[in-house]
């Protein structure tokens, strides 16, 4: 409860400190496309009134599940296969090596030409962008398993299965956490540069529309919302995440146990 109170507590100071250095700057600039704090506020009435705003953030917030989902669904089993068959990964490593640090949103009007305007693909490029991140991380966690556990849970049970359920997902389930959680803010900002690209529903559909109208407390209210949406998630992963962290100490405690 005390740790909630002090992230609460530094939460709101940093929120004030902004805030404060946005009045500030708005008040010394005195120029349209800064507008007071107060402003915006007022302009996300207003931006309510002109847009049907929970439409965008669902289309938005659909669009991102979706490649978070099919990242890790791709991303875990490639990353863990990678990590525990050594001739899987050195097949695949060339292919790892030379595609992830490619910077895949250039791939946006391939994507589009291919899958169409539609959400398809949006969220093959945000899935791709992920994938790669969720691969490397869980590879790399898989690698790491010790052998001394793996030699224990061979000796208890001859079913592959039942060692990937015991053993294998809880030791990479908190890195595939991890890996969504750092790989968020990149989403976010492929999200946005998509639903600007082409679009024409979505929270960056809704900030290119108010800026191209020169409505500049209308666009930092939705720049708040895309803002508002990610601290969200971010939020939610990053307490599943601390749930998550207590898997590794309790296998780690109960295979111990079972070696003694």
């Amino acid at each position: 409860m005390r740790s909630l109170s002090k992230q609460m507590l530094t939460f709101l100071a940093g929120l004030l400190s902004i805030t404060l250095f946005w009045y500030l700057g708005a008040l010394y600039l005195d120029k349209a496309f800064l507008p007071t704090p107060m402003a915006t506020y007022t302009g996300f009435y207003a931006l309510l009134g002109h847009y049907n705003v929970p439409a965008h953030v669902l289309a938005s917030l659909q669009r991102l599940l979706e490649s978070l989902w099919w990242a890790t669904l791709i991303g875990a089993p490639i990353g863990f296969l990678c990590g525990r068959f050594p001739k899987i990964d050195a097949f695949l490593s060339p292919y790892i090596t030379f595609l992830y640090p490619l910077p895949k949103i250039v791939f946006l009007p391939i994507l589009v030409v291919i899958f169409g305007l539609g959400n398809l693909s949006k969220v093959v490029l945000i899935t791709l962008i992920v994938c790669f991140q969720i691969l490397v991380i869980v590879r790399d966690t898989a690698k790491q398993i010790p052998k001394d556990w793996l030699l224990l849970m061979k000796s208890l049970t001859n079913n592959p299965l039942s060692r990937l359920r015991h053993l294998y997902i809880p030791f990479i389930l908190p890195s595939v956490v991890t890996s969504l959680r750092i790989s968020l803010g990149t989403a976010i900002a492929v999200l946005f540069f998509s639903e600007t690209f082409i679009a024409v529903d979505g929270i960056g559909y809704l900030i290119l529309d108010t800026m191209e109208m020169r409505n500049y407390p209308e666009m930092y209210a939705a720049i708040l919302i895309l803002s508002l949406l990610g601290f969200v998630l971010y939020g939610i992963l990053a307490l599943i995440e601390k749930c998550v962290s207590y898997v590794k100490p309790y296998l780690y405690c109960t295979l111990h146990r079972d070696m003694v």
